[in-house]
């Protein structure tokens, strides 16, 4: 059955409203903790007062709704759910019911192709080489999974690496879409900030996006350590995880710029 069809049955409203709920607590704890990545069946079952049936449905839903993002699982029992890559959407909302609505008339239209899909486009699915969508999903992965046994430069490596790759495939689309010059293999070796600045100048990328850390910044130093800066660079937690956040906040707004 597909989302809509499950919110045309008897059960549709108690459906809509379950899902605005588990919405509502997604956009508020992505407010308080932005580098947020997962949300467990357990932690949202205490939040919301879940009985295990009304955990089932609500795991349903969210798969149907396709409001999940990559490294998501679905047990039986117990789900884990990776963030939707485009919650930031959700926080002027102050009525996710109509925003709910919305959704679902935009992806799920009547007679329409069904979204129903086993596998989320995930983060990367804006990137149109497979190789390059496989490697960024792999590594993205990875940053995760260093930053988890505090593997600090690791994880800044492969974010920087993340960032650099997004922004060029994400500027060299633009500049095709207009007809302007693709950035210079010159300029895609200089600091990471240039592509943020270069990305937001073509709008690319909006406001939002937080200062990269000084790590981050020169994360290709850090690949090689014997090679002179003039500066030291010391990699911590605080710097990891800005790196995980910057990626994060890079990924949505391309998303969004790409209607996704």
């Amino acid at each position: 059955m597909t989302f809509l069809g499950v919110l045309l049955t008897d059960q549709g409203e108690e459906s809509e409203g379950l899902l605005v709920r588990y919405l509502e607590y997604v956009r508020d704890r992505c407010k308080t903790d932005p580098s947020l990545e997962w949300v467990r069946s357990q932690e949202v079952e205490a939040a919301l007062g879940l009985t295990a049936p009304r955990s089932r449905l609500l795991r349903q839903l969210i798969r149907l709704s396709h409001w999940w993002g990559g490294g998501s699982g679905f047990g039986d029992q117990e789900w884990t759910v990776g963030v939707p890559a485009d919650v930031d959407d959700l926080f002027p909302e102050s009525d996710l019911r109509g925003y709910v609505r919305e959704h679902v008339l935009t992806h799920f239209p009547p007679g329409g192709p069904s979204w129903n899909t086993e596998k989320s486009r995930g983060e990367f699915w804006f990137i149109s080489d497979p190789d390059l969508q496989r490697q960024l999903a792999t590594d993205w992965r990875e940053a995760q999974d260093v930053y988890q046994v505090r593997g600090w430069k690791s994880c800044v490596i492969l974010c920087g690496g993340i960032l650099e790759a997004v922004l060029l495939n994400a500027l060299a689309c633009e500049a095709s879409a207009r007809g302007g010059q693709v950035i210079s293999a010159e300029a895609s070796r200089r600091d990471l900030a240039d592509l943020v600045n270069a990305a937001r100048d073509r709008g690319v990328l909006g406001t939002g996006l937080p200062l990269l850390g000084q790590a981050l910044r020169g994360f290709r130093h850090l690949i090689h350590p014997g090679v002179p800066t003039g500066e030291k660079v010391e990699v911590t937690r605080d710097e990891a995880e800005s790196a995980l956040i910057a990626v994060r906040m890079c990924l949505r707004q391309i998303a969004a710029s790409r209607g996704g």
